[in-house]
């Protein structure tokens, strides 16, 4: 049996292919890992599984061997063309070509059932399609995701921490998350620079905190992160879109029992959503 950095090479080169550092392009090759992420995603045989970037193939077929389906999305023409090769006479397949960030995905996954999604993210949109993934995340039962360390770290820090941000916030409101395995540059061909990690994201059933507008409550999380070495006062007034003075503002935390001085990145997702809470109702009485 041919290896994976074996048979990669062999598929890029009778291609006419390199990977596009533009892209983030690195293959996963490390058969141990591609292990580890088919037992993480405790796949049953009724399982229908998302993968975004799916390069070579490598980790389709491993996912068609033991789901009813799999929808393969990849931007890349060149590897397009791979995949129809290797895949496109595979029944449990659906190949699609197009951008990920830019997909329908609703449209794409149908109307009725969950999805699982299983996918070594592109390192060059790996923050804005997890956004992206976790908006939509009461059509997956579960998120299985390879993504570089940086993102993994910000997708679970605490706050206060240099990693917490929006995203950060994003997560907690959606799901749940702990990391599955740690994996070395070695492990995919070529080496990226970076430490990759996969993370285990399972959505819960309903939002960690319930804010009276989520689409408000959003707005507030990243006005509060557009200025982060502001107050939070302070980069709420100039976000440009709280038409409120500055005491009212003050009154406005006071009632949400948050220290006018604090900065956003030091605010819980609790804390967040009682602000919200409070400053939309003050800005309904204005």
């Amino acid at each position: 049996m041919a290896s994976i950095l074996t048979e990669t090479r062999r598929l890029l080169l009778t291609h006419g292919l390199r990977p596009k550092k533009r892209l983030g392009q690195s293959f996963l090759v490390d058969r141990t890992i591609l292990r580890k992420i088919l037992d993480g995603g405790n796949l049953q045989r009724e399982d229908r599984v998302l993968e975004i970037g799916a390069g070579v193939g490598t980790l389709t077929h491993a996912l068609a061997e033991r789901c009813r389906r799999v929808v393969a999305v990849e931007i890349d023409p060149g590897l397009y063309r791979i995949l129809e090769q290797v895949l496109g006479d595979t029944s449990q397949v659906t190949l699609v070509h197009e951008d990920a960030l830019h997909l329908d995905f609703e449209r794409l996954l149908g109307e009725e059932g969950s999805w699982k999604v299983i996918a070594n993210l592109p390192y060059s949109i790996a923050t804005p399609l997890i956004a992206r993934l976790l908006n939509l995340s009461h059509r997956f039962s579960l998120l299985l995701l390879m993504m570089q360390k940086e993102v993994a770290e910000r997708l679970m820090a605490s706050p206060g921490k240099k990693a917490y941000g929006s995203v950060t916030v994003l997560t907690q409101y959606f799901a749940d998350v702990r990391v599955m395995v740690r994996v070395s540059p070695s492990a995919f061909y070529p080496r990226p620079r970076v430490d990759s990690v996969v993370l285990k994201l399972e959505p819960l059933p309903t939002p960690r905190v319930a804010p009276r507008d989520p689409a408000f409550f959003f707005r507030l999380v990243r006005a509060a992160f557009a200025h982060r070495r502001k107050t939070l006062k302070n980069a709420l007034m100039q976000s440009g879109w709280v038409t409120l003075d500055r005491g009212e503002i003050q009154t406005v935390m006071a009632r949400a029992g948050i220290n006018p001085s604090r900065r956003g990145e030091t605010l819980t997702l609790q804390e967040f959503q009682v602000l919200a809470d409070e400053l939309l109702a003050e800005l309904k009485a204005v």
